[in-house]
């Protein structure tokens, strides 16, 4: 949504930057034929460590859950699993499901 004209212009050129970039590298890029469908933000949440730490900047794992599902956010930034051995045993389904939303651990998804 884009509230005013200015807000419209800058969705545009992530959209312009995003095409072009991906012109750019279409030749190392592969196609995916299987269709997949997204996990719902639960599955997310189910694997977030739930202590509601707000290390993330949000109040609540479900919250960041459902940035994480919209492309918001980074999977990194929930630090308890990636910083905390307590945690660590989510790390690897927890990268998995962000996966399937198309998140690395590093990087936010373009929208």
């Amino acid at each position: 949504k884009a509230d005013v004209i200015t807000d419209a212009w800058r969705v545009l050129e992530c959209i312009r930057r995003l095409v072009n970039e991906t012109w750019l590298r279409r030749d190392a890029i592969t196609p995916l034929y299987e269709r997949r469908s997204r996990p719902p933000a639960l599955e997310v949440y189910k694997r977030l460590p739930g202590i509601n730490c707000r290390k993330c900047g949000e109040k609540t794992c479900l919250a960041f859950a459902c940035r994480l599902w919209r492309g918001e956010g980074v999977p990194s930034e929930c630090r308890p699993i990636f910083e905390d051995p307590v945690h660590a045993r989510l790390q690897e389904p927890y990268l998995q499901i962000c996966a399937g939303l198309g998140l690395t651990a590093g990087a936010a998804a373009t929208a």
